[in-house]
């Protein structure tokens, strides 16, 4: 173990706080003492085997109850742990006999385990919670299914300052969250009944990096297997396989609402664009919507989470529609280009959300189909896929930027455009203004584009679509 040992240049931060930054380290852990410095707090039902490997801290939960093990500071110069800190471990391994352990960390806690714990479970969830003492008192400041977490090593990061709090998985900004309920004390380690873990590169310095970097979440399925991505939808309904993840949401039962599926990754979306590549492969209902959805997950004073949502979706019929927080209704239109810009099953959509400014734009196969204004309050902190019940949905390619290259810039530069019937045209014009032969039987279908004079080129013509 070591404290206040030296001040160091940190180019890379395994926690991912800061790029680079002159840091102090405070303390680090390397369990040349074993577990020593670590005494567990033991309450009924408490049983926690303890042995080191190396520098890994080995535990193993046989008992019924939470344990918690509380860093002995005695010897440690006064006030080690600043206000201003990052705590990190690694957790190399982590399994348990129940559905639903965890393990992680804890900070700010005191003589009695009251603090503040952030910890993950098997299903690749991460929850950064705070206790009124022990396990009493339970309240989760943020619940993050699916934040980067592996089945293998993790890697746990808090920084903190003052009432701020970021949290962050493999070097993976996950949440922040404003709460001063406990003052500065001692860091601990946690972990749940029934459950098995080893740890090791215990860390804290005195470094915060206020402004965590936008998430980029860029999804291509194409790996051996699916990570950094999550739903609750049952397996057997959500099958992937390399290229592509087929998510099926069946019609409910009779007298049963509907609802929609999210598959999503957690992150800090507060300037991203999106875009997806999905197709609709089958299903009952052809009316059922799919598409972009971006979600802000709040917990509700109950302890359950509400999902405030902006959606972007497509259906099999060429219809789209924007579905915006709090709407209790929305609906869905057909486009008036001809032909119609959505493809709806027979081949692959791409579907784009661009931020501009303070306004969402929206795209189907390169058309801007509609804007919207972004609610101030509509921060999302996790993106993905929605799927209305009665549709199986392929995806194939999933984006979260903060630039994407193929947006268009705004819909008011085309602000003009009118239908023109299909019809029989034994003679065309290229873009120059010359004459071409074309079959008499050839059919056309087009919009008559107008530019708008916001742009410094003025052009109008027709896109055409022969078949």
């Amino acid at each position: 173990m070591q404290f206040n040992v030296k001040t160091i240049l940190l180019t890379v931060l395994a926690s991912g706080c800061l790029s680079i930054a002159s840091s102090t380290v405070v303390f680090s852990e390397t369990f040349s003492a074993g577990g020593a410095h670590w005494p567990m707090f033991s309450t009924s039902g408490t049983v926690v085997d303890t042995s080191t490997t190396g520098q890994s801290f080995n535990l193993t939960s046989k008992g019924t109850s939470l344990g918690v093990f509380r860093l002995k500071t005695q010897g440690m110069p006064a006030n080690i742990f600043p206000d201003t800190f990052s705590y990190s471990i690694t957790i190399k391994s982590f399994a348990s006999t129940k559905s639903r352990p965890f393990v992680g960390l804890g900070f700010n806690v005191g003589e009695d385990l009251g603090g503040y714990y952030f910890y993950i479970d098997a299903s690749q969830t991460a929850t950064l919670s705070r206790f009124q003492n022990a396990h009493v008192g339970y309240k989760a400041l943020a619940f993050l299914p699916n934040s980067g977490l592996t089945t293998a090593v993790n890697t746990l990061t808090i920084c903190k300052r003052g009432k701020l709090i970021n949290a962050y998985c493999n070097s993976k900004f996950v949440a922040s969250v404003t709460d001063s309920a406990y003052i500065p004390a001692d860091i601990a380690l946690i972990i749940s009944d029934s459950a098995k873990a080893s740890i090791d590169d215990i860390s804290v310095t005195n470094t915060f990096d206020a402004t965590p970097a936008d998430t980029t979440v860029l999804q291509t399925f194409t790996g051996p297997t699916l990570s950094n991505w999550y739903t609750h939808i049952t397996p057997s309904r959500n099958v992937y396989t390399p290229g592509k993840l087929t998510t099926t949401n069946l019609e409910p039962a009779s007298g049963v609402s509907p609802t929609s599926e999210y598959t999503y990754a957690n992150g800090n979306f507060k300037n991203a664009s999106y875009k997806a590549i999905v197709k609709r492969s089958g299903g009952s209902n052809a009316s059922a919507e799919y598409g972009i959805s971006l979600l802000v997950i709040n917990q509700t004073p109950s302890m359950g989470y509400q999902y405030k949502t902006l959606s972007f979706v497509i259906n099999s019929l060429s219809q789209y529609g924007i579905i915006i927080p709090d709407a209790t209704s929305f609906t869905l239109s057909t486009s008036s280009i001809i032909p119609q810009p959505i493809h709806g099953g027979t081949f692959y959509d791409t579907l784009i959300v661009n931020k501009i400014g303070d306004r969402y734009q929206f795209l189907v196969n390169n058309v801007v189909l509609g804007e919207t204004a972004i609610p101030s309050s509509f921060v999302p902190n996790a993106a993905g896929i929605v799927v209305s019940a009665g549709s199986t949905v392929e995806i194939s390619y999933f984006l979260a930027a903060t630039n994407l290259s193929n947006g268009v810039r705004s819909l008011s530069h085309y602000n003009q455009a009118r239908m023109i019937n299909q019809g029989i045209l034994p003679q065309a014009f290229d873009i120059r203004g010359r004459a071409v032969s074309m079959p008499k039987s050839s059919h056309i279908s087009g919009v008559l584009i107008k530019q708008s004079n916001t742009l410094s080129t003025k052009r109008s013509g027709l896109l055409i679509n022969l078949r």
